[in-house]
């Protein structure tokens, strides 16, 4: 069964539409300001990163997810115009 997604900054209300962060301009590590956890049953997680200079808002990127095609093997092809996206498949091994 497929998880739904996880956003950063965190999307916990459904009226809301918060818009992604930014980044700072620099070569230093930055920590995502929010933990991010999420429960679901499965092997195999994808994580996207998407890096623009248009404000995208949670409900642009469910809308942009939503039309993106599926390979045979379940993974998504994500793709959008103006948005560097760096994708880390994970697969997962055990139960912590």
């Amino acid at each position: 069964m497929p998880a739904g997604p996880w956003y950063q900054p965190a999307w916990t209300d459904a009226h809301d539409n918060p818009v992604g962060i930014a980044i700072a301009a620099d070569d230093a590590v930055h920590e995502i300001p929010q933990a991010v956890t999420h429960r679901f049953r499965g092997r195999r997680v994808q994580l996207f990163g998407l890096f623009g200079d248009q404000d995208l808002t949670v409900r642009d990127v469910e809308a942009a997810v939503g039309r993106m095609p599926v390979d045979g093997w379940g993974r998504l092809r994500l793709t959008l115009p103006g948005v560097e996206i760096t994708q880390l498949a994970l697969a997962l091994s055990g139960r912590p």
